[in-house]
């Protein structure tokens, strides 16, 4: 039960990781081999990788650029809310 319960949080962090913009597997496997706290702090020192999570969006579909002022917007959008122009 244990075991289970170490795996479940280091999958846990490895996904938190992940989400911001780094690798799943490190993180995974230090906190697999140290223990999740260590993974947690790596964590949540880490600096986020704004470049590759918003290329995630990107790449998933969920958001899309700006074609006037490049920032991210829903792909849904049909108007930036950050210049107001028109996104077709």
């Amino acid at each position: 039960m244990v075991v289970l319960v170490w795996i479940v949080l280091c999958i846990g962090i490895g996904k938190l990781h992940y989400n911001r913009g780094h690798s799943f597997l490190g993180a995974f496997f230090v906190s697999l081999i140290l223990s999740p706290l260590v993974g947690g702090l790596l964590v949540f020192l880490s600096r986020k990788d704004q470049a590759a999570v918003d290329a995630h969006a990107i790449a998933s579909g969920e958001m899309k650029k700006c074609v006037q002022c490049a920032e991210l917007i829903r792909a849904e959008a049909l108007k930036c809310r950050f210049c107001g122009g028109t996104v077709g």
